[in-house]
């Protein structure tokens, strides 16, 4: 084990040295230069993988970092403040030792604008004759305070027993405004305004959680897909319920959800094309097809949007080798939308697009593979800058990620020696700030 760490403790010295090095290559000739965000090494505390994991990042820059213990089940919390610039000890926030024949699925966190942090996750309970195959479950949340006071945990909602045989009940939907948080989870969404939650609203989205968006003006909009591959969205009305019903798409997958202050978009695909719409001033625009590169055969996308511009991402397969895929993503701007650039060469993509904007107004997109991650910075103005960023080549879980509007950040679990099922596991947490 010590032998083990001390290897794995070497490569990512080598990833930090590089990320501390890394520089940004410009569209056009010649290089650029860029930040490269810092990447932290977290070691599993009791040598157990990882269970789910989330990250978070607040209105002021502080970060936070959530993991289901494996061994324990508990739910451990760190974070990495903005004034301090170091990750504080993790603790506990949910002992489960008082929660018989229980476990936590799903994990998610979110920031208010106040500097509230709630944390959310789905637990299932062991009950005979339940219809989820024996069990129970739950959405539980965890208020604290900006002044630092955990509330109670609480009980969010009851999942529906028909939805466990269709949906995945690892899956939540975290959002957050000023005062405000919305839980969404596969067959339902609830929000919290202030200290008060309002009524659980059933939605019927038993595959995957419906999306809250959060506008400056105080408006709240819900988007969901339905089983027949409908896309409707709905205004979220004072009183904490679903306004009037409009469609978006029919026969659609993959929908993708991404706000700003003032605007929202939607993407998904129908087909081998990925189809966008902008809301603005208070309705949907109209519907564009995007223009694809290579084989046009889309499994992933991801959007973000500011005042003035918006981004579509995506991965698709191509090549004709298992495991080949590659990425790009388009730019709209004006009501135009730009010719599509590439993101990630043919390879082995690790988990999926990813696609932030930050307050500032810049947007990044990131194309996590197993051994680097490569990134695009789109800033207010100027040139789009390209560059990668090398990782050591362990074990890859999957990705985390999550962008407020101050840093963007991506977590990923990896492990040294996979075949030894989890003895050496880490969290490589790569933070970026403007």
């Amino acid at each position: 084990m010590l032998r083990s760490r001390s290897l794995l403790a070497g490569l990512l010295a080598v990833a930090v040295g590089i990320g501390a090095s890394f520089a940004l290559a410009g569209c056009g000739s010649g290089p650029g230069t860029g930040p490269a965000g810092r990447v932290t090494d977290i070691a599993s505390p009791d040598g157990h993988s990882f269970g789910s994991y989330a990250v978070a990042s607040s209105a002021q820059g502080d970060v936070a970092l959530a993991w289901r213990a494996a061994s324990s089940g508990d739910i451990e919390l760190q974070e990495l403040p903005s004034s301090t610039g170091t990750w504080t000890k993790s603790h506990s926030i949910n002992p489960l030792a008082a929660k018989a024949n229980s476990a936590v699925g799903g994990l998610a966190l979110a920031y208010d604008g106040s500097g509230r942090l709630l944390v959310a996750w789905t637990v299932s309970f062991i009950e005979p004759g339940a219809g989820c195959n024996g069990y129970r479950w739950e959405v539980e949340a965890r208020l604290r305070e900006a002044s630092g006071k955990w509330q109670s945990q609480g009980l969010v909602a009851r999942v529906p027993e028909g939805v466990c045989s269709i949906g995945s009940l690892y899956g939540l939907q975290l959002s957050a405004e000023r005062n405000s948080f919305a839980v969404g989870w596969p067959s339902g969404l609830r929000i919290l305004d202030g200290d008060s939650w309002g009524p659980p609203m059933p939605v019927d989205t038993p595959y995957a959680p419906p999306s809250i968006e959060f506008f400056a003006d105080d408006g709240a909009l819900a988007l969901w897909r339905q089983p027949d591959g409908t896309i409707t969205s709905a205004p979220v009305t004072a009183e904490g319920r679903l306004g009037k019903k409009e469609v978006l798409a029919d026969k659609a997958t993959n929908l993708t959800v991404a706000s700003s202050p003032t605007r929202a978009i939607a993407a998904w695909t129908r087909g081998s094309r990925i189809w966008a719409r902008i809301w603005s001033h208070g309705k949907w625009g109209e519907t564009k097809r995007l223009v694809l590169n290579g084989s046009d055969r889309p499994y992933s996308i991801a959007v973000a949007i500011t005042r003035k511009k918006a981004v579509v991402a995506w991965a698709e397969r191509g090549g004709g080798s298992i495991g080949s895929t590659s990425s790009g993503y388009v730019l709209e701007k004006q009501g135009s939308w730009s010719k599509p650039a590439q993101l990630l060469p043919h390879g082995e993509l690790a988990d999926s697009v990813r696609a932030s904007a930050l307050r500032s107004g810049e947007i990044v997109v990131l194309g996590p593979r197993l051994d680097r991650v490569y990134l695009a910075q789109n800033p207010v103005s100027g040139t789009v800058r390209r560059g990668r960023f090398d990782l050591p080549r362990a074990m890859s879980l999957g990705d985390a990620f999550s962008a407020g509007s101050r840093a963007v950040i991506l977590a990923r679990q990896v492990n040294e020696s996979p075949s030894l099922d989890g003895e050496d596991p880490h969290l490589l947490v790569w933070v970026y700030r403007p």
